[in-house]
C-alpha cells in the first residue's frame, strides 16, 4: 500500500478535524471589546449581542456634555477614584449624553472584539499546524499562508444560516442527526423534545444577549465526536464512498482500492520520469550510448553523422 498517500490523507484530515473543532469552540464563545467604559459583546461570527455602559465612574465624566472631555491617555492612566472625585453630584450629573462620543467608543470596542475573534482563529490554525507531524514533514509553506482569519471559519456571513436557524436546522447543520430526528418526531406528535432540546431551550431562554448557536455543547467540540462529513464539504462525496453500509464503520475494501490506484499512479509517474531522464542522457552523451538497455533495439536511432564521416574517409 502507498504509505505516502495514507500519511498525507491522515495529515489533511487531522488538520481539517482540528479546524472544525476550533470552529465549534469559537461558535460557542463570546468575545468582549472595551473602550472608555463601553462594553460590546459579540458572538463567534461577529454578531453584536449586547452593548453596555459598565462603569459609571469611567464613562460619565467622558460622555456627559457638561463635563470637560479628558483625553484617552488620561482616562486610561488615571485611577477610577480620580474620576469619581471629579464627577459632580449636583445638577450637572443630569446633563445630556454625547452620543457622538458614545458611537466612537462603540466602534472602537467592536473593533477590539473583532480583533480578538481574528486572533483566536489564527491561533487555532497555528496550533493545528504546529501539532500535525504529517503536514510538518511535508514542509509546504502554503499550509501556513494559504488561510488566515479572512478565510477560516466561523465566517461573518454564516451567522445568517447558523444563528438564525431553528434548533432542528442547527442539529442538521452540525451533523447531530439523532437529535434532529427526535425534534422532528416530537414536533409531528405535538410533544416537546425534553431529552434533546430541553437544555438548549433553557440556555436560549436564560441568554439575554440575542441569538446564538445553541445546538452545540461541550462534547460536540471534542474531535472524536465530530462527524467526518462535517470536516470539509468538499471531502464529503469521497468520504461517503469509504463508509460501510452495514454499520457506521469504514469500508476497508474501498480504502485499499483507492490506495492501490494512487500507488499505481505514483509508480507510473515514477517510471515516466525515469524514461525522460534516460532519453535526456542518450541525447546529450557523445560517442554513443552510456549503457545498453533491453529495449534499445526498439528505439529508432539516426546514424547520419557516422555515414557522413565514413563517406569522407573513404
Amino acid at each position: 500500500m502507498s504509505f505516502r498517500y495514507t500519511n498525507g490523507l491522515v495529515g489533511a484530515l487531522k488538520h481539517r478535524m482540528m479546524l472544525e473543532s476550533s470552529h465549534r469552540e469559537l461558535v460557542r464563545r463570546r468575545f468582549t471589546g472595551h473602550c472608555r467604559g463601553v462594553e460590546v459583546v459579540c458572538s463567534g461570527y461577529g454578531t453584536v449581542l449586547a452593548v453596555r455602559l459598565v462603569d459609571k465612574t469611567v464613562w460619565e465624566p467622558f460622555y456627559r456634555k457638561g463635563h470637560p472631555s479628558p483625553s484617552g491617555a488620561d482616562m486610561d492612566s488615571a485611577p477610577p477614584s480620580s474620576h469619581a472625585e471629579g464627577t459632580p453630584v449636583g445638577g450637572q450629573s443630569a446633563a445630556p449624553l454625547d452620543f457622538e462620543r458614545i458611537a466612537e467608543s462603540i466602534k472602537a470596542a467592536l473593533w477590539d472584539a473583532t480583533r480578538k475573534i481574528r486572533s483566536a482563529k489564527e491561533a487555532a490554525l497555528n496550533r493545528s499546524l504546529s501539532h500535525n507531524q504529517q503536514l510538518r514533514a511535508q514542509a509546504h509553506l502554503e499550509h501556513w499562508y494559504d488561510e488566515d482569519a479572512n478565510t477560516l471559519q466561523p465566517l461573518a456571513f454564516e451567522a445568517l444560516k447558523h444563528e438564525a436557524a431553528t434548533p432542528w436546522m442547527q442539529f442538521v447543520q452540525f451533523g447531530k442527526y439523532k437529535h434532529a430526528a427526535a425534534v422532528m418526531h416530537s414536533e409531528s406528535g405535538g410533544k416537546t423534545s425534553e431529552a434533546f432540546t430541553g437544555e438548549t431551550k433553557r440556555a436560549g431562554a436564560d441568554n439575554e444577549e440575542g441569538p446564538c448557536v445553541t445546538a452545540l455543547d461541550e462534547k460536540d467540540v471534542d474531535p472524536t465526536s465530530i462527524p467526518i462529513g462535517s470536516v470539509h464539504p468538499l471531502f464529503l462525496p469521497a468520504l461517503i464512498q469509504f463508509e460501510s453500509r452495514v454499520d457506521n464503520s469504514l469500508n476497508d475494501d474501498a480504502i485499499r482500492q483507492e490506495q492501490r490506484r494512487e500507488m499505481s499512479r505514483d509508480e507510473q509517474l515514477f517510471w515516466e520520469r525515469v524514461e525522460l531522464i534516460r532519453k535526456g542522457q542518450v541525447a546529450t552523451i557523445k560517442g554513443g550510448h552510456k549503457r545498453d538497455y533491453a529495449d534499445e533495439a526498439a528505439v529508432a536511432s539516426d546514424n547520419a553523422v557516422d555515414k557522413v564521416q565514413l563517406r569522407f574517409t573513404q
